[in-house]
């Protein structure tokens, strides 16, 4: 796009940019230590690297504190990444699909497509994610669904809606369990990447749950079925850690992965 009629060197360029880059008021390509030369390519694979890294050894550090823009920055930029975890287990999945074991995923009514992008994607991350951080307080609410969803039949739902809403109150009444917090949360701490990668692997194993009238044969190449998931669950996690507001972006990111395969299979 031409911007103005005069030519402009490149010198007075560098100087506008970091005039306007240092000066706080547009730093949305700074995420991650960015500058503005940074292609797409180098913005998605340093986003990989950070990941990868993190991977090593999880651990609870001070979470980056992003601004609207760079929300949005990161919401788009998680597309690409999308489609490389598709493509690289695309590849691992070849070798079922010559065998014939790959198993058939159903199609979608569209009360389905509501809950796969919507609640799906809500549920699960309180579920998964949210504990991830403050360990203590957050693992009330996934306490508090597992109680709706198993009560809600045979108490009904007013009664489950009202029990579940004191199970996420308990942690904040002072001096009934709070007593615990801190020893619960440096056991965790202490412990933290093998409680990373449980969650994330409980996340995979569930979704094994996806698929209808599957073999022995094929409940053995579980893992591998569902490496997608398993590999969503510990980019999410990454995500709901790395960040303030975390949780936000990992049920936004969800809803998005989800909705991508969705999209693509009703057009």
């Amino acid at each position: 796009m031409r911007l103005t009629k005069h030519a402009i060197s490149g010198e007075k360029v560098a100087s506008l940019y970091t005039l306007l880059f240092n000066s706080g008021k547009f730093q949305i390509f700074s995420i991650f230590s960015l500058d503005l030369h940074s292609t797409k390519h180098e913005y998605m694979m340093n986003l990989l690297k950070q990941f990868l890294r993190f991977l090593k050894r999880p651990e609870i550090a001070p979470p980056v504190v992003l601004s609207l823009g760079q929300s949005l920055l990161l919401l788009i930029k998680n597309i690409p990444v999308f489609f490389l975890f598709i493509v690289f287990c695309t590849f691992l999945l070849i070798p079922l699909a010559l065998l014939d074991l790959l198993p058939e995923h159903p199609g979608y009514t569209m009360s389905e497509v509501k809950y796969i992008v919507v609640w799906a994607p809500f549920i699960e991350e309180l579920i998964f994610r949210l504990p991830l951080r403050n360990f203590f307080r957050n693992m009330f609410f996934p306490l508090a669904i597992f109680f709706y969803m198993a009560a809600k039949t045979a108490l009904g739902m007013p009664f489950a809606i009202v029990v579940s809403a004191v199970i996420v109150a308990l942690p904040y009444i002072p001096g009934l369990i709070t007593r615990f917090e801190n020893s619960v949360n440096n056991t965790i701490k202490k412990y933290y990447p093998f409680v990373f990668y449980l969650v994330a692997l409980l996340f995979g194993g569930v979704h094994i749950t996806n698929f209808d009238q599957l073999s022995s044969t094929q409940y053995f190449f579980t893992p591998v079925i569902v490496f997608y998931q398993l590999l969503m669950g510990l980019y999410l996690g990454f995500l709901r850690v790395k960040f303030k507001r975390g949780i936000v972006y990992s049920i936004l990111i969800h809803a998005l992965f989800n909705s991508i395969p969705v999209l693509l299979k009703l057009l």
